[in-house]
Parts: structure tokens; C-alpha cells; sequence
């Protein structure tokens, strides 16, 4: 996943609220579980992914939670499909005729979603770079990137200094497009900056550590350390660069970014709270009345727990 806040759909609070208040409390009963999510499509994914984590009081049953977001697919609820694009979703005829239904109604989340469907799935007469263009334009943080993308490999294409390039992609930053930070990243690693490039990559892993696995990796950033003197002591300094990079910098907006202030220069601190969002918090939740939790009982004693640390 590139960015933070993706979701375009708004939870149903008569459907999912006593869940939602119980998933800040903590724990989230079996006798709640046992309504299965068939108000909405919304619960479906809900409980799908909380079956998933095994998070929050609830056994984990990977079967049972890919059934359930399969479901919520079926049903039209586009962040199931995006959440589980590259993992645990069958692109059937009824999640291609949802997705499909969600252009023809001019819906940020599946613009998106069609627009990177392999060639030959997507039906309807828009192209992928359309349908791209209809998504960033309605604000869509995932297909904005995607456009920032091309758009600065089209630009890199002419004659340009490393400074201009370098401001341009700082503008990019600062507007909270987390994948402008791999772009600076691999810039910098093409004008053998190794240094540089390392602590754009390092902030890359906490802010989004799926897309830093993507793109970079541990083994890739292993070889650069090697160009660095004192490799021992190179990635420390760089983990407390970014640390206090993240928590100094001015708020972005994107709460994937701006959520490290609370850790000041801390870097375990920031390295939990990354860890800790990627197990304890669906991003696709943050545009909903979900967000609360990460200030609640809940998230904490997820965020706590000895595997996150």
C-alpha cells in the first residue's frame, strides 16, 4: 500500500458502532461476533480483518477472515478489495461487476482499483490512466502518488540539476505523499549519496513499511550500508535522524506522517508505533469514526504486547 487514509466509503454507525465501541474498550465479545457481519459489507470486512490479526479478544482464524473479506468484496465494500489485492482476494465476476458498478458511480476507491487491474479484467470504455486521473482528482492519496510518479519520471527524463530535483521532491514531501520519500531515496542512491539515500529509505520504513518491503528491503539497504564508514554505527545514527526528522517536522495532513510527533526523538518509540499500526490499526479505517482508536484502551494494549517490541 502506498498511502494512509484510502477509504472513500463512510462505516454505518446503526451497523458497526457497538463494535466500534467495544474494539475501544479492548475486547470485542463472542456474542458480537456472532452476528457474522451480515447487516453490512462494511461489518463483513470489519470482522474479516479482526478474524485475521487475532487482535482486540478475537481467536485468530485466517479461513474464517478471508471468508468474510471475500464476502465484503462481493458486496461492493472496495477497501476489502484493496486490502487484500495482493494477498487473499478472488477476482470473481461478481467483485469485477462491484468494482465496475463503484466507476459507473464515480467512486474514488474503485476508480482506483480498476485502473490497476491487470489488461483484459476492467470492463467499461475508461483507460487505466483515466480512470487514474478521475481518482486523484476526487483526492484519492493512492492515485495521486501513482500521477507523482510519472509524472516526476517524465520530468527526470529532461535535463535537470540534483538540487532541482531534490526541491521538487521536497514540495512533494511536505504536501504528505509518503512515496516521494523512496523517490528521494533512489535519487539520491543514483548520485551516490549513500548516506542520504539510507535516511529517506529508513523513513520510508517507518512511515509505510509495506512500501518500503516493495521497493527497498533490508538486503538493498544492507548493500548500501557497506559504502558507509563506521557501518556499525551508520544505521543507529541514521534511525535517530529520522526519528527526530518525523517528530520536528510541520504536520502534512497525512496522519501516517504526522502520527511519529507524539514520540519526539525516540526512535524505539517511533519504530513501535509502526509496527504497532501495521498489526493494531487498518489504514483504510483512519477516514472513519475508527480513527479513535488510536487514543483508546484498545490500540494501546495491542500496541504493548511482546511481539511489537
Amino acid at each position: 500500500m502506498l498511502l494512509g487514509v484510502l477509504s472513500s466509503r463512510v462505516f454505518a454507525v446503526s451497523d458497526v458502532g457497538e463494535l466500534v465501541s467495544q474494539l475501544r474498550q479492548g475486547q470485542v465479545t463472542e456474542t458480537e461476533l456472532q452476528w457474522k457481519g451480515m447487516q453490512s459489507a462494511d461489518r463483513l470486512f470489519l470482522l474479516g480483518w479482526l478474524y485475521q490479526q487475532g487482535r482486540y479478544g478475537v481467536m485468530l482464524d485466517l479461513p474464517r477472515g478471508q471468508a468474510l473479506i471475500q464476502q465484503a468484496a462481493e458486496q461492493g465494500q472496495f477497501d476489502a478489495v484493496h486490502y487484500c489485492w495482493q494477498h487473499c482476494l478472488e477476482l470473481t465476476p461478481g467483485v469485477l461487476s462491484q468494482l465496475q458498478l463503484g466507476v459507473e458511480g464515480n467512486q474514488a476507491q474503485a476508480q482506483y482499483l480498476q485502473s490497476q487491474l491487470p489488461v483484459g479484467s476492467a470492463a467499461g470504455t475508461l483507460s487505466a490512466d483515466q480512470l487514474l486521473l478521475a481518482a486523484a482528482r476526487q483526492g484519492h492519496p493512492q492515485a495521486i502518488g501513482r500521477l507523482y510518479v510519472d509524472h516526476f519520471v517524465t520530468w527526470a527524463e529532461q535535463v535537470h540539476t540534483l538540487d532541482e530535483a531534490v526541491t521538487k521532491l521536497q514540495r512533494c514531501v511536505t504536501e504528505g505523499v509518503v512515496v516521494c520519500y523512496y523517490l528521494l531515496g533512489a535519487l539520491y542512491e543514483r548520485h551516490n549519496d549513500h548516506q542520504q539515500a539510507l535516511f529517506y529509505y529508513e523513513l520510508l520504513a517507518l512511515i509505510d513499511p509495506a512500501l518500503y518491503q516493495r521497493y527497498v528491503g533490508d538486503a538493498h539497504r544492507d548493500r548500501l550500508l557497506d559504502y558507509l564508514p563506521q557501518q556499525g554505527l551508520a544505521l543507529p545514527l541514521l534511525q535517530s535522524r529520522s526519528a527526530s526528522y518525523l517528530s520536528q517536522r510541520d504536520a502534512s495532513g497525512n496522519q501516517q506522517i504526522d502520527r511519529f510527533k507524539r514520540c519526539g526523538t525516540d526512535y524505539s518509540c517511533a519504530l513501535r508505533l509502526s509496527q504497532a499500526d501495521q498489526t493494531c490499526l487498518l489504514e483504510y479505517f483512519e477516514a472513519t469514526h475508527l480513527r479513535g482508536l488510536r487514543d483508546s484502551d484498545g490500540y494501546r494494549a495491542c500496541a504493548a504486547m511482546p511481539a511489537l517490541r
